[in-house]
């Protein structure tokens, strides 16, 4: 039932402590292919939060798998990701490893190397540490979209790796 604070008083965690956790991972969701710049959802790596206060911060630790094939010969071939939060059906960016210029060729090097070979493929797990403030009581989601700087990536490694979103909800 949790602690809960005798008649007429207001129990309050400190600052910092840890209110909740939710966490997914993409052990039982399929691979998706990506194969332009445009951002699609990570399958799986969704999670809904509610904040138990306005002020309390969300921690956001992910582990992104990503596998790059089927790219460009003599050419930079990149991956890049954003964490997209979603409040009311209203969505943000809060975090992307990308430049965001606003433009449609925004991209960046997240995970990427110049390949002399079409043949050649890379794997890599890259960490995402965030701290958000949300600033609501409201349900909010968090999900992980990914797109290509070059010609296809496939993100959980088709088999050979797994991803992971948590959500820490720290009090503030």
């Amino acid at each position: 039932k949790g602690i809960q604070a005798p008649a007429g008083y207001n129990l309050a965690m400190p600052a910092g402590h840890i209110l909740q956790v939710k966490q997914v991972d993409t052990s039982s969701a399929a691979s998706i292919s990506v194969s332009s710049t445009t951002f699609a959802d990570i399958t799986g790596l969704t999670v809904a939060i509610t904040p138990k206060f306005t002020s309390s911060k969300i921690l956001i630790l992910a582990n992104v798998h990503m596998y790059l094939n089927n790219h460009s010969a003599n050419a930079w071939n990149s991956v890049d990701f954003r964490v997209v939060r979603t409040i009311g059906g209203s969505a943000t960016n809060v975090f992307y490893t990308y430049d965001d210029d606003g433009t449609s060729s925004d991209h960046g090097y997240t995970f990427g190397r110049f390949t002399t070979d079409a043949a050649d493929r890379m794997m890599a797990t890259t960490p995402v540490h965030y701290l958000d403030s949300p600033n609501t009581t409201s349900a909010t989601t968090y999900k992980i979209q990914t797109h290509s700087g070059a010609s296809g990536i496939a993100t959980n490694g088709n088999g050979y790796g797994i991803s992971t979103l948590t959500l820490m909800e720290v009090a503030g």
